[in-house]
């Protein structure tokens, strides 16, 4: 059986989301080193004292005992593993060992009843991920993931297979489904911007290597046209957004002018796209050649333009940043005008990353300016509604950067 003892017994370690088994010296430390997001200063210096320490003593520092009712919230979870084990089999998990894992329930006020399990079998690192989501109106998410990671490992050419989980088993059963997938390697960018002591440090094995693995991915599944061109686009958002140029009508024509020369740029057609390219997405230290893992493929897109992923990418990552002394975000007007307008570590890599990705994909780094404002103002109708004012980031980014005499693609 995968439980001695009964899953009533078991010694839970809890933290934020988290609901981890205590009894497995390597769950804990996988938690520690790989999941576990700080926030602040104390948590990073607590985490490095806890780095230290063996794995399950180092834990102890982070983690505080989980109270009975909080079993209740990894239910999903343990419904499914005491259901006999028949989804683990097909996982490959070995049965004769005590099964640990860690469990990241998802957020309340989302209404999906789930969350993402890390589960081990005895070795070092987790053997494979576990997925639960409550099944709803429409398509199932996850099989909507599973279907797109199978197709991934027909049409994905061996140096970019091993950097996408592979799909191993999926069910939907009584309201709930679940997918499970192979274990990537690699942390999450995501967490070592907030791990490490001087995040600056980091940003350069971040942002190159996804540009990279990105250039790649697209050129395999970069196979259609169709759909509107990028000036296209341009025409249909600024009849959306009329004071998106604050009346300066030679700007305006300048960057439609410039975005009709990028409809002969095979690279720039439209094509797959991952769909939510983001630091919590992308894995640092992944499998080589890139070096970089990609989960998460729930949003994936078979028609979508390749601008979509390369700017979520950075405008992810400086909304995310932990600004100065005392690592906390600043308001997303003033952290994008950091990162894309500044003279810091982060505008260095962004920049580093953009011409690595024109490079690696053939397109003039020049060309990216012009897609980078069409992207801001899709995004503002998209999330801020296109209003304009003073709440909305994007179209404050786009201002700045349209009247700016240095940015991210100087030089």
């Amino acid at each position: 059986m995968i439980y001695e003892p009964p899953i009533e017994r078991l010694e839970l370690g809890a933290r934020d989301r988290f609901l981890l088994t205590l009894d497995h010296p390597e769950v804990v430390a996988h938690w520690r080193d790989c999941l576990f997001v700080a926030h602040g200063r104390r948590e990073r210096l607590t985490r490095a004292a806890a780095g230290l320490l063996p794995g399950r003593l180092g834990g102890r520092l982070l983690l505080h005992r989980a109270p009975e009712p909080a079993t209740a919230a990894a239910w999903p979870l343990l419904a499914t593993l005491a259901d006999g084990g028949a989804l683990l089999r097909r996982a490959r998990l070995d049965e004769r060992r005590t099964l640990g894992w860690s469990f990241l329930t998802d957020y309340p006020a989302a209404g999906r009843g789930g969350g993402v399990a890390f589960l081990f079998d005895g070795a070092a690192r987790p053997r494979v991920v576990l997925k639960l989501r409550r099944t709803g109106a429409g398509v199932p998410p996850l099989r909507r993931e599973w279907e797109t990671l199978e197709a991934l490992c027909d049409r994905l050419p061996a140096p970019l297979q091993p950097s996408v989980p592979f799909p191993l088993a999926y069910r939907e059963e009584a309201g709930l489904e679940v997918l499970a997938t192979s274990w990537i390697p690699g942390r999450s960018s995501y967490v070592e911007l907030h791990a490490a002591l001087v995040p600056a440090l980091r940003l350069a094995a971040h942002l190159v290597p996804a540009a990279e693995w990105l250039a790649a991915f697209q050129r395999v599944t970069r196979a259609r046209r169709g759909g509107p061109a990028p000036a296209e686009e341009a025409e249909e958002l600024l009849a959306a957004l009329p004071q998106a140029w604050e009346g300066d009508r030679s700007r305006r024509m300048g960057w439609t002018d410039r975005l009709h020369a990028l409809e002969r740029i095979p690279m720039l057609a439209r094509g797959a796209a991952h769909g939510d390219f983001w630091a919590r997405n992308v894995l640092a230290g992944g499998p080589r050649p890139h070096g970089v893992g990609v989960v998460d493929w729930e949003a994936y897109r078979e028609d979508a333009p390749p601008w979509r992923d390369l700017f979520h990418f950075p405008l992810s990552h400086a909304l995310n940043y932990p600004w100065g002394p005392s690592y906390r975000r600043l308001p997303p007007p003033a952290a994008l005008r950091r990162a894309f307008l500044g003279r810091g570590a982060l505008t260095r890599q962004v920049g580093r990353y953009f011409a690595r990705w024109a490079a690696a994909a053939g397109v003039p780094r020049e060309a990216l300016a012009p897609l980078l404002h069409l992207e801001l103002l899709d995004r503002s109708r998209r999330e801020a509604g296109g209003g304009g004012g003073e709440g909305d980031p994007w179209i404050d980014l786009h201002r700045r950067l349209a009247r700016a005499d240095r940015s991210v693609f100087s030089g």
